[in-house]
């Protein structure tokens, strides 16, 4: 194992460990909260010079929830548990991997590596569902899904004239999902090919081009070991053309509260592997940390942060290449 690789593992064991730390600490504050919530503190109004409370228990009045705040209530209540059919619901079933970095979402970042050239990893896409037969909770809906995914995913280098482009991924999906309670699975379609860039074959008339091209049959599953954690697996089988060949496996860990965040935000991080037959069997490593925001209603995820990757080349076009790039980027998740 070379040096870099042991510092990348290293880095992944770290990012493991605080994610194991926060889980416990999460798991303690959650109890001592509910142990607040069922045994809490006697107010005592015997005194003289205390006040009653402004408002007893007899002219208290429940609140008013109407029909938009019931699909933002508390995850579990009666009201998010009807299930029925629903045309383009708000949140998904199963989500794009935080530190996947073949996964459909809009954001960029701006990596640098050896060669101390800055470039831009760009992805313009995303994640949607278009149909669901569940329930109404946009956090955690359970029940069936259709979920669509697509984007091209563009390398640029940013500070050249005219910021030239290297390659570009274009990948899109058709999924069938289903989840209940903390776990969720898929099972679908997903097209991605890869296409060197004309600026790129311009600076490089050397450079032998190849149609990289995976048609694959794919599945995974999702499941949420606590409110904030989740681990992931999932196993791709190709049709394939230039150079691609059939299997690829990929699976992560992540640390990503749920539900609304406030204008606050709260932290994230998250590692993912993914290893791919045409490349020998060797394993990328993506590691990603930082700042995200969740809607309240629409439950999209926005995230600033750090991003670190080494393994085969991002832009498959490229197989067969190593690399090595750290930066930072802004990402969105619909």
């Amino acid at each position: 194992m070379t040096a870099q690789s042991t510092r990348c593992l290293l880095g992944a064991a770290a990012i493991l460990l605080a994610l194991v730390q926060i889980a416990v600490a999460e798991s303690d504050l959650t109890s001592d909260a509910a142990e607040r919530r069922l045994n809490p503190a006697p107010t005592d109004f015997s005194s003289e010079g205390d006040f009653p409370p402004l408002i007893t228990p007899a002219f208290a009045e429940a609140p008013d929830v109407s029909d938009s705040d019931a699909a933002i209530g508390v995850p579990g209540s009666a009201a998010l548990r009807v299930e029925e059919w629903q045309l383009l619901p708000d949140g998904v079933m199963y989500p794009s991997y935080l530190a996947g970095e073949k996964e459909p979402r809009f954001g960029v970042a701006s990596l640098i590596g050896p060669d101390r050239i800055w470039r831009w990893e760009a992805v313009l896409g995303g994640r949607v569902a278009l149909l669901r037969h569940g329930t109404l909770d946009p956090v955690r809906p359970e029940g069936w899904e259709l979920q669509m995914e697509g984007a091209v995913m563009a390398r640029l280098q940013i500070l050249e004239p005219s910021a030239p482009l290297d390659a570009s991924d274009y990948r899109f999906g058709l999924l069938s999902v289903w989840r209940e309670g903390p776990v969720a699975f898929k099972a679908g379609y997903y097209h991605l090919s890869s296409h060197a860039g004309d600026e790129f074959l311009l600076a490089n008339p050397t450079y032998q081009r190849i149609n990289y091209v995976r048609d694959s049959a794919i599945a995974g599953t999702f499941i949420d070991l606590t409110e904030a954690i989740q681990v992931y697996a999932e196993i791709a089988y190709a049709g394939t053309d230039g150079g691609a060949r059939p299997l690829e496996f990929q699976y992560g860990l992540q640390y990503s509260p749920q539900g609304p965040t406030g204008l606050g935000g709260a932290p994230f991080a998250a590692v993912n592997w993914h290893t791919r037959q045409d490349e020998d069997w060797i394993t990328s490593v993506n590691m990603t940390a930082g700042w995200q925001w969740r809607g309240r209603r629409s439950n999209h995820l926005w995230r600033i942060g750090v991003q670190h990757y080494e393994g085969p080349a991002m832009q498959w076009e490229f197989v067969g290449r190593r690399e090595r790039v750290s930066g930072g980027g802004i990402w969105y998740d619909f």
